[in-house]
């Protein structure tokens, strides 16, 4: 079983997301290489979630904050409609 590896460029910042099941750990790291960076560039892990097919491979990257996708569930359904964001929302930071 493989899952999906997401490589995010943007900037300074080397992001890989959901590091976890592969067909090898070898395949993730030249997967990585053959887009530019070396595990040890990767600034930052992201999980969508903490299952260990999203997170087994996180210490591949040891220079990598760590970062988890926290969702509220269970939320009613908002209906369709524009999109609406306040000042104060919009000018919170997201990290």
């Amino acid at each position: 079983m493989a899952g999906t590896v997401t490589l995010i460029l943007d900037g300074d910042a080397v992001i890989v997301v959901d590091p976890g099941m592969v067909a090898s750990r070898e395949a993730l790291l030249a997967a990585l290489a053959a887009h530019g960076p070396q595990a040890g560039d990767v600034t930052d892990v992201v999980f969508s979630h903490h299952h260990p097919d999203h997170t087994v491979n996180a210490a591949l990257f040891p220079a990598a904050r760590i970062r988890i996708v926290i969702r509220r569930v269970n939320l009613p359904v908002p209906r369709p409609g524009p999109l609406r964001v306040s000042a104060a929302a919009a000018a919170r930071p997201s990290g």
